[in-house]
């Protein structure tokens, strides 16, 4: 049985909208992306001079009687200081991983990928991929991925099973307002 496309431009009037949205959302992924590339780099040189910095004023200035236990050093050292160092290399990784992602999508049609959006405004829970309507096989995995890497929607780990995010739905919920 062969389904029939619908033209979700022509009857729905926040379809357009969303299509925007979709597109506007791929062209700034390299800016946000290159944004996360500068601020973990910088995090990354800074922050061990930041601390160390930090750390000279408040012991030059405390002049401590006694000084701190090497438990409580390590305490504050595992709570503040570690935290603060891992957080540029982690932007710069899930960056660099975000970007390789998009380039092996390579091509995406934001049509489809609006699409399948609008037709699961209607969804509150997680639907099977199978039943997304007007999706062709060949071009299924690469929308739902590119739609999951833009962070429109959840799939589940196997990726049988997809769903908007809460963001997505507020959005929604907010047009129809």
């Amino acid at each position: 049985m062969e389904a029939q496309a619908l033209d979700y431009a022509a009857v729905a009037p926040g379809y357009l909208d969303l299509f925007a949205r979709v597109r506007g959302r791929d062209r700034l992924l390299h800016a946000k992306l290159a944004g996360q590339l500068v601020l973990g780099a910088v995090a990354t040189l800074v922050a061990p001079l930041t601390i160390a910095m930090v750390l000279a004023v408040a012991i030059s200035h405390a002049r401590p009687v006694h000084h701190p236990s090497f438990i409580v050093l390590a305490v504050v050292a595992s709570a503040v200081v570690l935290p603060a160092f891992r957080w540029g290399p982690r932007k710069l990784i899930d960056a660099w991983a975000k970007l390789r992602d998009r380039a092996q999508l390579g091509p995406v049609d934001p049509t489809l990928a609006t699409d399948v959006l609008w037709w699961l405004r209607d969804h509150d829970a997680a639907v099977h991929v199978n039943q997304v309507p007007d999706l062709p096989r060949p071009q299924r995995a690469t929308v739902l991925l590119f739609l999951v890497l833009h962070d429109w929607i959840d799939q589940s780990r196997d990726g049988r099973r997809i769903w908007l995010r809460s963001t997505t739905q507020h959005l929604f919920r907010r047009a129809a307002a």
